[in-house]
């Protein structure tokens, strides 16, 4: 391995990324990972390790000022503090978004993509131990819930995918992913998260359609099946869980908060922010979080912050549309869960956005 392959803002990334999946705090609060991304993201800012500011932070920028500005207004007219909250955790992730584009612009892509996934796969790989002696009806390894759990290793995946596209992945990181890939859909299971297997097994019909490495795929998929069918029944519990949550499409988005969107339209042109839910009412509930990420930004940030996100989802697209295509799995995983707050989306987001300074060759590399 060459020795100029890292550099020390890389390894310090790495050992972040990996940090992240720690969760010790209350729920809510932000975590171990949150701090050191924090602290990182602001010490890269000031120092400004590239000449200029990245074109990524310049296509972000404009909806997360907006989404500020949103939130605090609804603060000053209802005085809830969660819109606060919701402030604070945009400027956060905005924060560890410039973080990731710096890091790009300065170091490159590919150098950026291969650091952060050594940390993701590290992370999943800790998850899998803890799995050993897991005796949960739904595993949630470090972390406070099994969707948090799902969420990251879906992204975990798509980074993986990414990097093979990419040739960001070297020949001695090659035993070490495809032990994060059997872990993380042995994750997936284990969870009984609906979104996240559903998006897993999305992830390996777009592979195999692509044709790349379908004998591989095949393999793993028998190897998964081995592994979880015969542990605590995992396999029949999963189809319980499939079968005790068959409800009408207008339930599930009722359930979901969807059907906030056409209950209150009055909210959608400039948004209701993230707070205050118990303003609103679905069916006999209320204050219930919407469960939908392109609802919540639709909802909470109207249809101005909408076209503003659309328009970072289509840089993504211009910059590279095959590394789009390999994130669809997470924007499934997204129909039924919230995860504008995940902090390896925002930097999956932010390298997504950098990744037209890669060259476009597929397949894995072969250096030493």
């Amino acid at each position: 391995m060459n020795s100029k392959q890292f550099d020390v803002p890389l390894i310090v990334w790495t050992l972040i990324v990996a940090a992240s999946p720690f969760y010790i705090f209350p729920s809510g609060m932000p975590q171990i990972g949150d701090y050191l991304y924090a602290f990182y993201g602001c010490g890269l800012i000031a120092v400004r390790l590239s000449s200029q500011w990245s074109p990524a932070i310049r296509r972000l920028l404009p909806f997360v000022i907006y989404g500020v500005v949103i939130n605090i207004a609804w603060y000053v007219v209802c005085s809830n503090i969660d819109f606060l909250f919701s402030a604070a955790f945009l400027t956060f992730n905005f924060v560890v978004f410039s973080a990731a584009s710096h890091l790009t612009e300065a170091l490159g892509p590919r150098k950026v993509i291969r650091a952060t996934l050594l940390g993701l796969l590290a992370g999943t790989l800790f998850q899998e131990f803890t799995a050993l002696t897991a005796s949960h009806v739904r595993f949630a390894g470090t972390f406070h819930n099994p969707n948090q759990l799902a969420a990251f290793v879906v992204v975990t995946l798509c980074f993986v995918s990414i990097a093979f596209r990419r040739n960001a992945i070297m020949r001695w990181m090659i035993p070490m992913t495809i032990a994060g890939v059997l872990c993380g859909f042995h994750l997936l299971v284990l969870t009984l998260s609906r979104a996240g297997i559903l998006a897993g097994i999305s992830l390996v019909v777009m592979t195999v359609l692509a044709d790349l490495r379908k004998m591989v795929v095949l393999s793993i998929l028998v190897i998964i099946v081995g592994l979880t069918g015969t542990q605590f029944d995992v396999l029949g519990r999963i189809e319980t869980r499939f079968a005790s949550r068959r409800v009408s499409l207008a339930r599930e988005l009722e359930i979901r908060g969807v059907s906030r969107l056409w209950n209150y339209p009055e909210y959608l042109l400039l948004g209701a922010g993230e707070g205050a839910d118990h303003r609103f009412r679905e069916g006999t509930r209320t204050g219930l979080e919407i469960h939908n990420t392109a609802a919540v930004v639709l909802f909470s940030y109207g249809i101005i912050g909408a076209g503003l996100s659309i328009a970072v989802v289509r840089a993504i697209y211009c910059n590279d549309p095959g590394s789009l295509r390999y994130m669809l799995p997470l924007f499934m995983y997204s129909l039924t869960h919230n995860t504008i707050r995940q902090t390896e989306i925002w930097v999956l987001v932010a390298i997504a956005l950098s990744l037209d300074a890669v060259s476009r060759k597929k397949g894995p590399s072969l250096e030493l």
